[in-house]
């Protein structure tokens, strides 16, 4: 199921956020000149950021447990693939800008200058402005005969010859690996679905030559078999104690924010309790995640 909807997220994924930008903003606009607090907004707004978190979380173990790993195999090149995790960022991150910009909209027409409130909503705005690109387009890069195509995550892509690549171990870590470029120094690449250590080895090989094969299944077939792909990680699942002491701070979490909330003492409480709930789901994620993790592996 999560690797399904990942699939059609990517697929529509301008669709997706183009619609839900609209609506995010065309409310905040209607929330803010409005005479009765936002509430409403601030529900609708929390609550689509807490259900893009809660699947979003439920994609990225299908996808690091059970993707499928690998280029994309494209006319005489490779693609890393793109998923859906991006995308439920975007929405998170946004959902939580729509809630505090409503309520901090509001609060100025009203001629209250809540401090607080505009520091959440700029510290949302600078978020939504560094995810933005992400989510709308994705990261990854592309090998040819030629060179490396690389997305950035700010910036217009990047086209790096194999001649201008530096020979040698790459440094590699979790969807990124760090190139040595002639002219440029450290170039960073991201991607979103490849193991980091089958990318830096096929990258490496390449810019060593015999590059004859990109671009059909054969030669896949082969870098497969020659840098051992896996599709799960080679690290170990969450423990047991680890994921019972997160699933036990974010029922705590979760229980103190809608207490919090439950007061209706003011918005910065209530926007104070909706962060505490939100830390909450963050912490069950990373439960679910680890309980799931292992249930696979089991299995």
């Amino acid at each position: 199921m999560g690797l399904w909807v990942s699939r059609v997220l990517v697929r529509w994924r301008r669709w997706v956020l183009g619609v839900a930008a609209a609506v995010a903003v065309g409310g905040v606009g209607v929330a803010s000149g409005g005479r009765e607090e936002p509430r409403g907004m601030l529900a609708v707004a929390l609550g689509a950021a807490v259900v893009s978190f809660v699947v979003g979380a439920v994609v990225v173990v299908a996808l690091r447990w059970r993707g499928s790993a690998g280029f994309e195999i494209g006319p005489r090149e490779f693609r890393t693939r793109r998923h859906a995790v991006p995308v439920f960022l975007g929405l998170f991150v946004l959902g939580g800008w729509a809630a505090f910009a409503a309520v901090c909209g509001w609060s100025w027409v009203q001629g209250e200058r809540d401090g607080v409130l505009l520091a959440l909503t700029v510290i949302f705005t600078g978020g939504l402005v560094f995810v933005a690109p992400i989510a709308w387009r994705g990261t990854g890069f592309t090998v040819n005969a030629d060179g490396i195509h690389a997305d950035r995550r700010i910036g217009r892509p990047v086209t790096i010859p194999w001649a201008d690549l530096a020979l040698g171990p790459i440094a590699h870590a979790d969807q990124r690996m760090d190139l040595n470029v002639a002219g440029k120094g450290r170039l960073r690449v991201w991607f979103e679905d490849l193991p980091p250590g089958f990318a830096a080895a096929v990258v490496r090989h390449y810019a060593e030559g015999d590059r004859a094969g990109i671009g059909t299944e054969a030669e896949h077939q082969r870098l497969a078999e020659m840098f051992d792909l896996k599709v799960r990680p080679d690290g170990p699942p969450p423990s047991r104690a680890r994921i019972v002491a997160l699933a036990v701070g974010a029922t705590v979490l979760f229980g103190t924010g809608v207490f919090i909330q439950a007061l209706e003492a003011g918005f910065v409480l209530q926007i104070a309790g909706a962060l505490i709930v939100l830390f909450g789901f963050g912490m069950a994620g990373d439960a679910f995640q680890g309980a799931r993790a292992r249930k696979l592996l089991a299995g």
